[in-house]
């Protein structure tokens, strides 16, 4: 993370920060004792897994190993005959820079929705790992590894709805899965995956209101498929641009933003503001606002605010085992209708789209962002149409960081910082015929007030990121998000006995209202067919509550961990009404979970699924809260990145830093 004097932050965001680049290789490498379970609790696999709503399968529902909801839900869906493909199956081990690579062709059977399934094993000591899916240039999932234990080690087995990429899957591709990782004398965890891809028809009955996959997907990435390679831009660092010519006939556009920060950016939401940065010595100033933009031929065209996605090494690591955080397995794309631009980008021409990320002042993020979009293209069902119209007019409020705070290096150190974003887009168009005017509305806001203090080890922070986006056709909305992402840390650390104690509490949300015709799905049409009335789309609700103390001896030779979780989960349909309002209550209710976790076990896992009788089975108590099997903290008593680097010697931290650049 950063170069943080805070003993106590490092001790548990370096593990995930350090590790993610070849920076880990400098750390010299030592034998690894960890503490050893209470007795009685014999050794498993550990299943790790996040919670989410079902996806649609040719068997039915299904979530991780198990099916939820059987074919006979679908009421009068039609099911056919389906198919299924093996589309990887590797061992990542030294595999920075070297991506798993593989011709893909179209299954022989008839299908009109696909559905993925990764399956992982690990075990060992290994970080987190960042992992991406491409087919060709083109972004179409982003994941993450859960850190791994010693033997047996665990699993995971995560599902993902890949029907919006419908027109990929339907030619030949490329497909690319890119997981960086390293595997040596002390980090010896290598990430087993089988990815697997179900290809089914099924009659929908359009209840769920979900729109058809796009015509064409265009990409908007570094485009090195053709040298086996991943294709995310590295920001700030690489010019994220593209050019692209859009096919005239086209009536409506979606670009989406896929952005991640990585290495000092992984953790922004608990950065500072400029004018307190100089007394919270070792902490990130450009504030806890990060903006990701998408411009058109130089002009800001729509804005995407990311998730504050805590990975599971990301602040302690016993927080995420064995139920990881929210997103982490499945990091969500932010969508920009860019329809009232389709006028000047329709001509027949070749124009620049760019990608770019900023905080306050606008100031360019600290190193680093990973960052890809994608356009996705309705064509017009008449022949010979071409869309026209004049440039849009875009109005964008300005950007002020509201801020306050400050005291002593020493702490306490409270501050506040806020910010409101507006920005709106207008035009008239002439699509199929038809002349409308076509309006492109967000607005997002930011409170992030924090303390830090303990001579700089502890950090408390309490933030609410929400927004909403709107697209209207001739006044009549055909797309809405609205969303409340809340984030409450606390972080403590002290040195007893030359070791380290770190106490986490994390709570985090998130709330997601979704209506209208989307480029992505969002659960809704899972249920299509176990609806009794039609919906206008989809409304999650999620709450995340863990606390967990790690411990590690002055050498790093010992690392264990206690901790408890519990997350609530609500997902169902949006009335027909108020379609533009944000709304954070389902109705009908169709999924929900409520699951508690002490130590390495489910205690309590209730699941309630529209129209089935599934019953999940918690597994049998225990009154241990005790974790285990870690990946070390460097040198606990240098906990920043900066300050980490400085104990390295000049060669390992060249070597290190060549092999860094070479696999950006």
């Amino acid at each position: 993370m950063s170069a943080m004097s805070r003993f106590g932050c490092i001790k548990a965001i370096v593990l995930s920060a350090i590790a993610k680049t070849a920076l880990g290789l400098a750390v010299v490498p030592r034998e690894l004792e960890f503490e050893q379970a209470p007795a009685g609790d014999a050794p498993s696999v550990l299943e790790c897994f996040q919670v989410s709503h079902p996806v649609l399968s040719d068997k039915g529902l299904v979530s991780g190993t198990e099916v939820i909801g059987s074919p006979d839900g679908y009421g009068s869906a039609e099911s056919t005959a389906s198919c299924q493909q093996t589309l990887m199956t590797h061992s990542f081990q030294n595999s920075y820079g070297h991506p798993y690579v593989a011709d893909y062709s179209p299954p022989s059977c008839e299908f009109n929705r696909v559905a993925m399934n990764l399956s992982v094993v690990s075990e060992g000591v290994q970080y987190d790992r960042l992992a991406i899916m491409y087919l060709g240039n083109i972004e179409v999932w982003r994941t993450s590894a859960a850190e791994p234990n010693s033997h047996p080690g665990i699993s995971w087995t995560y599902w993902k709805d890949m029907t919006s990429y419908l027109s990929l899957w339907k030619e030949k591709q490329k497909l690319i899965f890119d997981l960086g990782n390293i595997v040596n004398s002390q980090y010896t965890g290598a990430f087993n995956v089988t990815l697997t891809a179900t290809f089914f028809s099924i009659k929908m009955t359009d209840n769920g209101n979900q729109n058809d996959p796009a015509d064409l997907i265009m990409a908007i990435s570094a485009g090195r498929s053709k040298d086996n390679k991943g294709s995310a831009f590295t920001y700030p660092g690489d010019d994220a641009s593209v050019s692209l010519k859009m096919p005239q006939s086209a009536m409506r556009a979606v670009i989406s933003i896929s952005a991640t920060g990585q290495s000092d950016e992984e953790f922004w939401e608990t950065d500072v503001p400029d004018s307190v940065e100089p007394s919270a010595t070792g902490y990130f100033g450009k504030s806890a606002f990060r903006e990701a933009r998408l411009l058109i031929d130089g002009q800001i065209a729509g804005l995407a605010w990311p998730y504050p996605v805590v990975f599971t090494g990301g602040i302690s690591p016993p927080l995420h085992r064995p139920m990881v955080g929210i997103q982490a397995f499945d990091l969500l794309e932010n969508e920009i209708d860019i329809t009232p631009w389709l006028g000047i980008i329709c001509d027949g021409f070749e124009h620049t789209f760019s990608l770019q990320v900023v905080g306050e002042k606008e100031q360019e993020p600290n190193s680093y962002w990973i960052m890809t979009g994608k356009v996705f293209i309705w064509n017009a069902d008449t022949n010979n149409s071409t869309t026209t119209g004049a440039a849009p007019q875009v109005d964008i409020s300005p950007l002020n960081l509201n801020s306050s705070g400050g005291g002593n290096a020493g702490g306490p150190i409270p501050y506040q910082q806020s910010i409101t974003r507006k920005i709106r887009v207008t035009s008239e168009l002439t699509v199929a015929g038809e002349r409308k005017k076509y309006e492109w509305n967000q607005r997002y806001s930011m409170t992030n007030d924090g303390n830090i203090t303990n001579g700089g080890n502890d950090q408390y922070v309490q933030a609410l990121y929400e927004g909403e986006s709107t697209a209207t056709s001739a006044s009549v909305s055909y797309f809405f998000i609205g969303f409340k992402y809340p984030f409450d840390m606390s972080l403590t650390s002290a040195s007893e006995e030359n070791s380290l104690k770190m106490t986490t509490n994390l709570q985090q949300g998130m709330d997601l209202t979704v209506t209208g015709k989307t480029a992505f799905s969002y659960g809704i049409d899972a249920f299509d067919n176990r609806l009794r009335t039609k919906v206008s789309g989809s409304v999650l609700q999620t709450m995340r509550n863990a606390t967990a103390s790690y411990y590690q001896d002055s050498d790093g030779h010992k690392i264990s961990g206690e901790s408890e979780s519990h997350q609530t989960y609500k997902f169902g349909g949006h009335g027909l009404l108020d379609t533009t309002r944000q709304r954070f209550s389902p109705a009908p209710l169709l999924y929900s979970r409520d699951v508690k976790v002490v130590g390495n076990k489910r205690v309590l896992d209730d699941v309630f699924v529209y129209r089935s009788d599934y019953k999940a089975q918690p597994e049998k108590f225990s009154l241990s809260k005790f974790v285990q099997g870690f990946a070390p903290v460097p040198n606990p008593k240098l906990p920043g990145m900066g300050k980490f680097l400085d104990q390295v010697t000049p060669a390992s931290k060249g070597n290190a830093e060549a092999t860094f650049a070479s696999i950006q």
